[in-house]
């Protein structure tokens, strides 16, 4: 920052540190806080400088890089256009957003995959939204991984949820759950376990506890096993109820 600012003994010292703290010690965004800096002049926060580089983008790049910024995994350029509604080739755009340092890729299992160059280019896109924007961003998001078919359960949950879609949430959840226990992953099948419990009918209830409380006690958490079969009481029949009773006082 120093170096960058050299030539200009108007701007003090005290500004090179500013720069460098808040980059946290990334050459690119040093680079940007001291563009903005000469352009513009005082003290500038990278999310801000972020949005006006963002900004200051065609309209279908912006729509583009905000797609990939909301995905919750990397996706492909395909799904990226689908999800910012953009017809026809990206090819250009895409280019745009990889030079200006914006976008960067990676090869994926089937394809290339998309990402933004660094996770505060992602944290800015997101915090700059509204609540209707984002949920509207989430909708389309959803719609274009399903129709890609090539989404994990994980990446559709995350996104049916942000759009309010809470049936969807639910089946992709429970296959989301069911994928983790067969590969032994209990601690992230209790995650869409506890999901399952926040957004599904009241009527299911019993069963989402009952299978927390199996996931719980595979990954060697008895007392929160045990209290999830506790909970689980409340619907439960009575030689059921006598079922969970036993798994809990056996994990206690």
């Amino acid at each position: 920052a120093r170096r960058e600012l050299a030539g200009r003994p108007d701007i003090p010292l005290e500004r090179c540190s500013e720069i460098a703290q808040e980059s946290r010690g990334n050459s690119f965004f040093v680079h940007e806080l001291v563009h903005h800096t000469l352009m513009v002049g005082g003290p500038a926060r990278l999310d801000s400088v972020i949005r006006e580089r963002v900004g200051a983008l065609p309209e279908r790049a912006q729509h583009l890089l905000t797609a990939i910024a909301l995905s919750a995994h990397p996706p492909t350029s395909a799904v990226a256009a689908a999800a910012a509604l953009l017809g026809g080739d990206v090819r250009d755009e895409l280019r745009a957003l990889i030079a200006g340092r914006l976008v960067r890729t990676h090869e994926g299992t089937d394809a290339q995959e998309l990402e933004p160059y660094h996770d505060r280019i992602r944290e800015a896109i997101a915090d700059g939204l509204d609540v209707s924007a984002s949920t509207t961003w989430h909708a389309k998001l959803a719609g274009a991984w399903e129709a890609s078919g090539a989404a994990r359960p994980e990446t559709l949950v995350t996104h049916f949820r942000g759009a309010g879609n809470l049936a969807s949430t639910t089946r992709y959840a429970t296959i989301a759950a069911d994928a983790a226990e067969r590969a032994l992953a209990f601690q992230r099948a209790a995650h869409y376990y506890r999901l399952l419990l926040a957004v599904d009918v009241p009527s299911q209830q019993s069963r989402w506890q009952t299978q927390l409380g199996d996931a719980l006690a595979n990954a060697g958490r008895g007392r929160e096993a045990a209290t999830a079969y506790l909970d689980a009481l409340k619907d439960a029949t009575p030689d059921t109820a006598i079922e969970l009773e036993r798994r809990a006082a056996e994990q206690l």
